[in-house]
């Protein structure tokens, strides 16, 4: 460890082209499709009072991810650099997604949240390293002068990374511990495809992928290997990577594994988590073994593992690290669900689309008449979802946009709906229930349908069938952006709310 000037800081002159030189574009990365440093020359993991690290939650890419305080896991999403502006101060780099150290609206309040934001320039990105007596070092606001802190001077997993006053506090020392500058360098390519999901991953140069006993690209080693066929994959093996017929809350809480370390991410567009496991004895193996594994949503009752065992025969160092750089860069493709998978899931391509906005959202409909025939909400990471399902054989149509309030389109009563803004979802070509088409059964309600839980809606309200519409309100937490677009077999119209 080294404190964060003078002699012991060389990381300090090391410039961001250098520091955050990309190590190449990934095919197919996940997060944004971007290239991005898996691990950086000189990057630095920033160490709080706590013995945690300095870090991105959830290894967002998004401009206004929190930082918090996380233990140290080798992540990019912990991994910082230095770049003197020339004017005594610094911007910090986070090498995962390209942005930098940031205070929240560029605030003075004293308690103002840290996150990470795309460089501009401002003060607010940019920060002193004072030295202050004893251990560490004092990161400080330059258009605030306030100090990096963690909230309540806090032990806990995930506390908040915030400016306060500068003080002697131990919650306001950092000290660096340099990573190293040995890339992870993931410049070989391997598709994997089972259970119908495909997952394409790049992995290390040099490494071995299978023997011809083993289905396509499942084991990864730096070492050659061989396997009798009908052999299991012997946990000695550096990363094992799989697709099994279990659904995602499932494969996230298995029998015979105890979770000691869990974090929740995004993977690909996918809900995906990071553990830490311990065998119990009750599953395969004996009690006590320890291993790193991601869980990735692969659709309905599909999730993709990808595991690296502490085992004899295993670097479980090294190969944490690369787990963490291959997860990064997962392409997931997942067979022709109808999108939804019935239940909302997300297929591998089926995420927010760039740009969505507030503005209203208008498709024309197509004969013959058509019923609605259910209604289903949804939580994903960074959107919520609606799904109304159409049954008949003309198309619906549609009209959504943001109201002052919800009137009854039949009556023009005032509608009560929960929440700070109202998103108004007239479906078009909408058949009265005694005259839906033959075989199809319209939705019967419940006429509110609540999503619990953090995320952008509230609850959804069911209007009429007036005058060929039927109309829903959606109940948001603000004005925020949604998509609208229509899936078949069985005919859907989705309404995605960002958040």
């Amino acid at each position: 460890m080294f404190n964060l000037l003078g002699t012991r800081l060389p990381l300090a002159v090391v410039s961001v082209a250098a520091a955050v030189a990309l190590i190449g574009e990934l095919p197919g990365a996940a997060f944004a499709q971007q290239s991005f440093a898996v691990q950086s020359s000189g990057s630095t993991v920033l160490v709080a009072h706590s013995g945690q690290a300095l870090d991105v939650s959830g290894v967002s890419h998004a401009a206004g991810a929190p930082v918090i305080q996380w233990p140290p896991n080798g992540g990019a999403n912990q991994r910082w650099t230095f770049e003197p502006l020339g004017d005594g101060t610094h911007r910090i780099v986070v090498a995962h997604s390209g942005q930098v150290l940031d205070v929240s609206g560029a605030s003075h309040a004293a308690g103002a949240p840290v996150i990470q934001w795309p460089w501009v320039g401002a003060d607010n990105q940019r920060w002193r390293i004072e030295d202050v007596p004893g251990e560490g070092s004092r990161v400080v606001a330059a258009h605030s002068g306030q100090a990096l802190d963690v909230r309540g001077v806090s032990q806990a997993r995930g506390a908040q990374v915030i400016q306060w006053p500068a003080n002697d506090g131990a919650n306001q020392r950092w000290t660096g511990i340099d990573v190293g500058d040995q890339p992870v360098n993931l410049t070989q390519l391997c598709t994997h495809r089972e259970r119908d999901v495909t997952v394409t991953v790049a992995y290390p140069e040099g490494w071995h992928v299978n023997d011809p006993a083993v289905q396509g690209c499942t084991a990864f080693d730096p070492e050659p290997f061989t396997l009798q066929p009908g052999t299991e994959l012997p946990r000695d093996l550096a990363v094992l990577l799989f697709v099994e017929p279990i659904g995602f809350n499932q494969a996230s809480a298995p029998t015979g594994l105890g979770v000691d370390e869990q974090r929740s991410l995004t993977i690909d567009g996918r809900r995906a988590v990071r553990q830490v496991v311990t065998t119990t004895g009750e599953g395969l193996g004996p009690a006590g073994q320890q291993a790193t594994r991601y869980v990735i949503d692969g659709g309905t009752n599909r999730s993709v593992l990808a595991t690296t065992w502490n085992v004899a025969g295993n670097n479980y160092g090294e190969s944490v690290r690369v787990l963490d750089a291959m997860a990064n860069a997962f392409d997931i493709q997942a067979a022709a669900d109808g999108g939804d998978g019935g239940d909302g899931g997300l297929d591998g391509d089926d995420v927010l689309s760039p740009g969505i906005d507030t503005q209203p959202d208008v498709a024309e409909a197509s004969a013959p008449m058509v019923s609605v025939t259910d209604v289903r909400l949804g939580r994903h990471n960074g959107f919520d979802r609606v799904v109304f399902e159409i049954g008949g054989e003309g198309e619906a149509g549609w009209d959504v946009r943001y109201v002052d309030e919800a009137r009854s389109a039949g009556s023009g009563r005032t509608i009560d709906v929960e929440g700070d803004a109202i998103l108004q979802v007239s479906l078009r070509n909408i058949a009265l229930p005694p005259d839906a088409p033959a075989g199809v059964e319209p939705w019967d309600g419940p006429d509110r349908l609540a999503l619990p839980g953090s995320g952008p809606i509230v609850e959804v309200v069911e209007d009429t069938v007036f005058e060929g519409r039927h109309t829903f309100f959606v109940g948001v937490t603000g004005t925020v952006p949604f998509q609208v677009h229509r899936l078949g077999t069985p005919q859907r119209v989705i309404v995605d709310v960002a958040g």
